[in-house]
């Protein structure tokens, strides 16, 4: 890949995580169920330090805003795992109704959870796993460092939310969504 390639997609990786990370705090606020605040607070943080640390790559490409990056598709001739997601991510937001200070009751708070589980970290897992695999050469080993390091970030939090779920006794499995976005491995 070249510069401007590695440049694009880590910028798009960036304004992702930052759409995710305000999304999933505004949730985490107005969840009411034991611990849905608990798993989801620590994910919304960890999307905001992605989403810096993507941006701290490129300094001279900072802008959009919110100090993130615009909202750059990767390059063209590469599928895009990420195609959709901020209109989903903002689509559920809208559904899961209005967070300024509102409580949720526990179907919402549940719903929140199982949106960041089967929807969001698992599209935003295979985006780095794609990048891991695109960032060869010299040009590429700090890329492929960072998004090594987001994935294992990535996984932890899916393990995390999709453990309390299944505490709350849902399946954090069992949605079309995750089957599509995770490989089996």
């Amino acid at each position: 890949m070249t510069g401007d390639d590695l440049a694009a997609w880590t910028l798009s990786l960036a304004w992702a995580e930052h759409q995710c990370c305000v999304s999933v705090g505004r949730w985490s606020v107005a969840a009411t169920v034991d611990g849905v605040t608990a798993a989801l607070g620590p994910v919304s943080a960890h999307h905001g330090w992605r989403a810096e640390q993507w941006r701290e790559l490129w300094p001279a490409r900072r802008g959009g805003l919110d100090g993130a990056a615009a909202d750059p598709p990767p390059p063209a001739g590469v599928d895009d795992p990420l195609e959709g997601l901020i209109d989903e991510v903002l689509a559920a937001d809208r559904a899961l109704g209005p967070t300024d200070g509102e409580r949720w009751d526990e179907p919402t708070s549940v719903a929140a959870l199982g949106v960041a589980a089967q929807m969001i970290l698992p599209r935003l897992m295979v985006g780095y796993r794609t990048l891991v695999r695109l960032a060869d050469g010299p040009a590429g080993v700090v890329v492929r460092r960072n998004a090594e390091r987001s994935l294992g970030d990535d996984t932890s939090d899916f393990l995390a939310v999709s453990g309390k779920l299944g505490a709350l006794g849902c399946s954090p499995t069992a949605t079309a969504t995750l089957s599509a976005w995770v490989e089996p491995q």
